[in-house]
């Protein structure tokens, strides 16, 4: 039996991936769901070395563990987590006046 080489870039991959998430809900950029389901995908992808089958594996148990997490924290356990950051949307369209490039939303 082959012993398996330590790879310490993908423990590092996965620290800093904890550690942006943790800092997008944080500052406010990303809510739980979606902050989730980016960690889950990049831990998947660097577990399985971009592998194109565990990515899409990955894909679909970071959304069930983004939305499933969400429902569970929220509704069962009654935890409030950061959902949605609407207002990081009129944060960026500020300075194009408050508008979408269809003119229709007013911030």
């Amino acid at each position: 039996m082959q012993a398996r080489r330590a790879r310490p870039d993908i423990a590092i991959g996965i620290a800093w991936a904890a550690i942006l998430t943790v800092a997008a809900m944080e500052f406010e950029i990303l809510g739980f769901r979606t902050a989730s389901i980016a960690f889950v995908i990049v831990a998947s992808a660097l577990l399985g070395r971009f592998s194109p089958t565990v990515m899409l594996v990955g894909a679909v148990v970071a959304v069930l563990v983004g939305f499933g997490g969400a429902y569970l924290s929220t509704r069962v356990f009654l935890i409030a987590l950061p959902l949605e950051y609407p207002s990081l949307v009129k944060r960026i369209l500020a300075p194009m006046g408050g508008r979408r490039a269809g003119g229709r939303w007013r911030g």
